[in-house]
């Protein structure tokens, strides 16, 4: 439910913010990046668990925390930095919630 409303509007929140239109356009781009990295790194990461929740369980339960966590940061970025500060804490937030 967070990237239906995030996901398509993330470029032109980025713009609101002041980042330029190249950049913001161009930081659609951590999906695939994080992705990539991501994915092999939690995988190995949960099969080495040994929790009495299991191996993903613990997994899931911080990946969804922590994409909460960002989102939240994410859309209050102005909020929390205001001026031009907040596309320097929006991009990243961005990024860990992708």
């Amino acid at each position: 439910v967070l990237w239906c409303f995030i996901g398509p509007n993330s470029a032109e929140y980025m713009l609101h913010l002041g980042m330029g239109p190249a950049l913001a356009t161009l930081n659609n781009i951590a999906g695939p990046i994080t992705g990539f990295f991501t994915g092999p790194i939690v995988g190995a990461t949960s099969d080495g668990l040994t929790s009495k929740y299991g191996r993903r369980r613990p997994v899931i339960l911080t990946g969804l925390v922590l994409t909460w966590v960002a989102g939240m940061a994410f859309s209050l970025a102005q909020r929390i930095f205001p001026g031009h500060a907040a596309v320097y804490f929006a991009a990243p937030m961005y990024w860990v919630m992708d």
